[in-house]
Parts: structure tokens; sequence; C-alpha cells
């Protein structure tokens, strides 16, 4: 009984750690950040994004998370904000618009929404 049980206890246990970690999506390596894609989203917009941060983004923002989402036929291009900054701020306001007429560009014939969210990818303020 009790060697059948060892087994048991050990598949739970890895069952509720896999559950309680977060899941972002699948993570693809950028130069100077990371993306992470969800499973509504194919890896040829992902990488059509990661292009575009790459060239745009990432080379004032180094080592950034990204997420790519897509809720029906709506792009969330999520970006992962300090906890330091202010959200209604004029500049970051300005800055989350500048971040969504570039996104549009890569998706120029779907609706895109910037979602700045907290280190935990959950969003805080979304700018469309």
């Amino acid at each position: 009984m009790k060697k059948r049980l060892l087994p048991l206890m050990l598949l739970m246990m890895a069952v509720i750690f896999i559950s309680s970690c977060s899941n972002h999506g699948t993570k693809i390596e950028l130069k100077d950040g990371e993306l992470f894609y969800t499973s509504n989203v194919t890896e040829d917009d992902a990488n059509k994004l990661g292009k575009w941060l790459e060239e745009n983004y990432f080379v004032q923002n180094k080592d950034a998370s990204v997420q790519l989402e897509k809720e029906g036929d709506v792009f969330q291009a999520k970006f992962v904000v300090r906890d330091d900054v202010n959200l209604d701020d004029e500049n970051v306001v300005a800055y989350a618009n500048m971040l969504l007429e570039g996104v549009k560009t890569v998706f120029p014939d779907s609706k895109v929404e910037i979602h700045l969210c907290d280190d935990k990818l959950e969003t805080q303020k979304v700018v469309k």
C-alpha cells in the first residue's frame, strides 16, 4: 500500500506545482528582451511583433518583457511597466499611444490594444 501511495503523492504534488506556476505562453528570446505569445496567436504573428520590438522597443528598454495575446479579433500587446511609474502621467500615456501606433504597423488590418501591466502581466491600464 505504501509503495502505491508514494507515486500518487508525487504525481499530485507535481500537478499542484505545475498549476500554481503562471503561464504567460510560449516564450521567444529576443536580442534584448523576451516576448511571450498565447495559444490564440500564431507563431508568425508573434515573430512579426518580435522583429518590430527588436528594431523599435528593446533598443531603449533592455531586458523588457512583452506578451502578445489575441481576444477575438483584437491583438493585445502587453508591456510590463515598473511599479514606480504613474500610469496616468501624460508622458506615459503619450508613450503608450506611440507604442499603439507602432504595433498597428505590424498588424495594419487588425484592432490593437496596448496593455500596461505589472510584473505578472496583469493589466493595469489599456490604451486603444
